[in-house]
């Protein structure tokens, strides 16, 4: 189950199934993982209460599993996970960095992050996203993914994450600008605009962040409308 809101302020609530982790595994855990999603979207919406695995969820996952016997809700799941496909990391010939290199193909080409400009008006973000960034950059796609909060990594796996960044292509761009922040309660959304050197190319990312303890962390991104 994952929340935010749209650009225009629209709020986007849905509940998105693995099927690279369900597909071949019996109706029950297809159940099991479906309940599971719909008790956090209860919390959410009905209870309307900020909370992951807690009270709540723990109350009511003991509430379904005792009044049924087809399939069993857990705070983890232990299904078998698809095998991985092979990584390799190759080295760039002009500066010697590493790049992560996925099913024989570049996934992450190096990011000269000196070039990029940050633009951002929010105490305590503008290190994070450079942060955050410059790991990337630096083939530290790990020390990136712990940059993100717990609800984003039960939703987003390490795997996805890979794909993810993959896609974005982020080699193609060198400027980097933000919007306005907008304050949601305890999060902050924000959009950050990529750009190519010739200014040709453009790609906005919604970033949201959340206040962990006294740190800001990555509660989710995802690529914004244009």
């Amino acid at each position: 189950y994952r929340h935010g809101r749209k650009q225009g302020g629209e709020r986007v609530c849905e509940i998105v199934l693995s099927s690279r982790v369900l597909e071949n595994l019996p109706q029950s855990a297809v159940e099991s993982t479906l309940c599971h999603e719909m008790i956090h979207a209860w919390i959410d919406l009905v209870l309307k209460i900020p909370e992951s695995h807690g009270p709540n969820f723990h109350a009511r996952m003991k509430s379904i599993n005792a009044s049924q016997s087809q399939f069993q809700v857990s705070v983890r799941h232990q299904f078998p996970l698809p095998v991985k496909p092979p990584k390799w990391w190759g080295t760039c010939p002009s500066c010697g960095i590493k790049i992560l290199l996925y099913g024989g193909s570049a996934l992450l080409l190096f990011w000269t992050f000196n070039a990029v400009k940050i633009v951002i008006g929010a105490r305590g973000i503008n290190p994070l996203v450079k942060q955050f960034f410059d790991q990337i950059a630096s083939g530290r796609i790990d020390a990136a993914y712990r940059l993100t909060t717990k609800t984003y990594k039960q939703h987003v796996n390490r795997q996805d994450f890979l794909k993810f960044l993959g896609g974005l292509q982020l080699n193609k761009y060198r400027n980097l600008k933000s919007g306005r922040p907008r304050i949601e309660g305890d999060q902050i959304m924000l959009i950050l605009n990529l750009k190519s050197e010739d200014k040709t190319a453009e790609l906005p990312l919604e970033f949201t962040f959340t206040k962990i303890e006294k740190e800001w962390r990555i509660n989710r991104i995802a690529k914004a409308s244009q």
